[in-house]
């Protein structure tokens, strides 16, 4: 093998273990989602997608501002759920946002919750029973 081809197999191997490496870069560190969610039409609809329906009540709405931070253990383990469904909760930390609160219809006590920002980007979801609050699921997967 002469030298040219030697340098030509090595520069090959470079770029395909450099496209290799950032593909793996970016799909360990992927954008947070961009939702927006307007309505309660959409709110709806975007549970639907993901399994879950709701009854036909109003949710219950609630303005909040967002804790400064996630290193209480509660709202740690929010913000780890919240990272895990893609959703940029961690971003809008002492934030004004909107809690909108459904009723699903596996069971009465079953729960959807969903925060937005007050012009309805989506920065939380999650799924739990109101009966035992200690474990709080994913509807994103």
């Amino acid at each position: 093998m002469n030298r040219s081809m030697i340098i030509l197999t090595m520069g090959i191997a470079g770029v395909g273990l450099g496209i290799f490496g950032l593909v793996r870069y970016i799909d360990q560190n992927p954008q947070p989602a961009e939702i927006l969610l307007s309505s309660d039409e959409e709110r709806r609809e975007l549970l639907a997608e993901y399994g879950c329906t709701t009854k036909e009540t109003p949710p219950n709405q609630q303005d909040i501002i967002l804790p400064t931070g996630g290193d209480t253990s509660v709202f740690g383990d929010y913000c780890a759920l919240q990272q895990e469904q893609n959703l940029p909760l961690s971003d809008h930390f002492g934030e004004e946002a909107v809690i909108w609160t459904y009723t699903l219809d596996d069971s009465p006590s079953l729960r959807a919750e969903i925060i937005c920002t007050p012009d309805g980007l989506l920065l939380g979801l999650m799924r739990y029973d109101n009966k035992s609050f200690n474990y709080m699921y994913p509807i994103i997967i």
